[in-house]
């Protein structure tokens, strides 16, 4: 019994983390820079009666004005013992940005996240789903906007929600400041998937005083904060 408590606990902790939208606490979502180095391989590998494959592409298309991008994951283990246990991932993004201006760009963003264990688990299968369009802002050159909103279609052990996202995030890049170079991003998103709530909180701030050519003092701090809700099997007798 204490040990099927110990193993419930380790699944709710790491299932929010698995499948947390795959948010970049240090990178901007809405960037085509996260599309730009092409790639694509695969691996399998055997330990014993395990057997791993993944799959990884990204790849992306780019004009004056317009740029597409595609970032997938996709991990799969198979463990052969008594019985065969098939563990699924896939991490799939779509990015497209069309450039208005060279201070006004908008975009679209597809974000579909899948996890499948076999399995009999508190959550064995899961998916999520998440739209968004956005508007990328650039008032001065090492400054960026971006105000996003959009829809999130998610699943978990059979039970549907539907609802909508939406935040901002903005970056620093680089600002010099008299003997100073400064950074800061910061990322506020809430999704609002009914009876589900979803935030995220993040902000840093990077300071560098170049003292010489080899030496720099660096003061650094973030805060972070995030709350992921999900559902899980109920005692029958509760």
């Amino acid at each position: 019994m204490i040990l099927q408590i110990k193993k419930l606990i380790a699944i709710l902790y790491l299932a929010p983390i698995v499948l947390s939208a795959q948010f970049d606490k240090d990178s901007l979502t809405y960037t085509s820079k996260n599309y730009s180095d092409r790639y694509f391989g695969n691996s399998f590998d055997k330990l014993l009666n395990t057997y791993n494959f993944t799959a990884q592409l990204r790849q992306s298309i780019s004009t004056d004005n317009l740029f597409f991008g595609i970032n997938e994951n996709f991990f799969s283990t198979i463990n052969k013992t008594n019985d065969v246990n098939i563990k699924d991932e896939q991490y799939l993004k779509l990015f497209g940005e069309y450039s208005l201006s060279e201070k006004i760009k908008l975009g679209l963003l597809l974000n579909s996240n899948y996890y499948s264990d076999d399995r009999i688990l508190a959550i064995n299968k899961v998916s999520i789903l998440n739209t968004s369009l956005y508007t990328k802002i650039n008032p001065v050159n090492f400054i960026t906007i971006t105000p996003f909103g959009g829809v999130s279609n998610n699943n978990q052990i059979g039970e549907k929600d539907d609802g909508y996202i939406y935040g901002t995030e903005a970056s620093i890049d680089d600002y010099d400041f008299g003997d100073f170079e400064i950074s800061s991003l910061l990322k506020y998103r809430n999704e609002d998937i009914s009876p589900r709530k979803n935030t995220f909180r993040y902000i840093n701030l990077d300071i560098i005083n170049n003292i010489e050519n080899d030496f720099k003092n660096t003061l650094s701090a973030f805060f972070t904060n995030q709350r992921k809700d999900f559902y899980f099997t109920a005692d029958q007798s509760v």
